[in-house]
């Protein structure tokens, strides 16, 4: 099964929001990502892990790169909820946690 990351982060509930995007999905990758930047409604945004998502002011738990899309995964802190916000790979960059 693959590891995924959460930085100084256990919570049960973001485990199955993952299991629940593996199930969907053909690969999920194993890389311990950082931050991605990309453009919405004409607007550069950049979601960082340990930071708020600017969408829904939620705390991003994890960034997870599927075969074909990004999943930002963040937790609502009112309700101690995850959610999971998808985007495309189009035009996105990458910055990794360093090994």
């Amino acid at each position: 099964m693959t590891k995924f990351f959460m930085p100084n982060y256990e919570d049960n509930e973001a485990l199955q929001e993952i299991s629940r995007l593996k199930e969907r999905h053909k690969s999920i990758s194993d890389k311990n990502i950082f931050s991605i930047t990309y453009t919405r409604s004409s607007k550069l945004m950049t979601d960082t892990v340990g930071h708020r998502n600017a969408e829904n002011n939620e705390r991003i738990i994890a960034i997870i790169e599927t075969d074909t899309l990004f999943y930002t995964i963040t937790l609502n802190e009112r309700n101690n909820r995850t959610s999971a916000l998808m985007l495309s790979k189009d035009g996105v960059r990458v910055n990794y946690f360093e090994d």
